[in-house]
């Protein structure tokens, strides 16, 4: 692995050089971020934020075009070893899980941790661990502990895929059902009628006799269902007590009740409908 510290000479640094050259030598300061890089690679176990850090740097200031190159990936796979899927990694750890977001308050004064140190929320979880909770929410993120193995937090994150995967396939499920009720007219008309209640219809009851008559109020929908009432003289004696019936009608003063039972012609008790 190439070395380089902060001492080394630009012209002693180790670098390939890419095939788009640029006008000029590179720049004082991308020799300078290199060199920062070498040295971190030099223990990542140890410095992986730090290298994080500069990555970005390097590619915020586009300092692998001073070398050659178009893309920060390219010079990292070439001249660190690193390819592009780890470059990714340690960028993001560092975005996500440094320091700068630590928020500390003292003495009335509010001071932001080093960028490039490791938050203290988590600085018990190693590199890898870290590298598997950049997809999850930081609610999610609550979930993960310490001990946990990488193989225990990719079944983790399994499991909440096939959650979403489920609620995903509900609502389509739903939307599938009110989009068929719009644009089924049978459905739809079906639904309605489902929904709407068939009442009392007192026009039609006043206009009608006999066997009409009586369909109406054995047909229609009851406003309460199950009413109790009881009927007393003027004097208080029960006339009629404990009915259950059902209230179908009402205006005003005047109330309609379908008793839950029928009556034969003779007056007596038929039993109930």
């Amino acid at each position: 692995m190439k070395t380089a510290s902060l001492m080394t000479k630009d012209s002693d640094i180790d670098v390939v050089l890419g095939d788009f050259t640029f006008d000029g030598d590179p720049r004082a300061e991308a020799y300078g971020s290199l060199k920062y890089l070498y040295t971190d690679l030099t223990d990542i176990r140890k410095y992986y934020i730090r290298l994080g850090f500069h990555l970005q740097e390097f590619k915020m200031h586009e300092y692998y075009k001073d070398f050659g190159y178009l893309t920060l990936e390219e010079f990292c796979d070439v001249n660190l070893g690193l390819d592009k899927g780890a470059v990714s990694r340690c960028i993001n750890v560092y975005l996500q899980f440094n320091a700068s977001h630590d928020v500390k308050v003292s003495a009335g004064c509010k001071s932001i941790g080093c960028a490039m140190d490791l938050s203290e929320r988590w600085k018990d979880y190693s590199y890898t661990q870290l590298c598997e909770m950049l997809p999850l929410s930081d609610e999610d993120r609550k979930k993960i502990t310490p001990d946990m193995t990488v193989k225990q937090i990719r079944e983790y994150k399994k499991s909440l895929r096939k959650l979403e995967k489920s609620m995903e396939e509900a609502f389509d499920f739903l939307d599938g059902l009110i989009k068929k009720g719009k644009d089924d007219p049978v459905a739809s008309t079906q639904l309605e009628k489902k929904e709407e209640k068939k009442l009392f219809d007192m026009k039609k009851y006043d206009s009608s006799r006999g066997i009409v008559r009586q369909n109406i109020v054995r047909n229609c929908d009851a406003l309460d269902d199950n009413v109790v009432f009881n009927v007393f003289d003027r004097n208080g004696k029960l006339m009629y007590g404990n009915t259950v019936c059902d209230l179908i009608y009402k205006n005003g003063h005047d109330y309609f009740f379908r008793l839950n039972q029928c009556y034969g012609e003779d007056g007596k008790v038929m039993g109930k409908t």
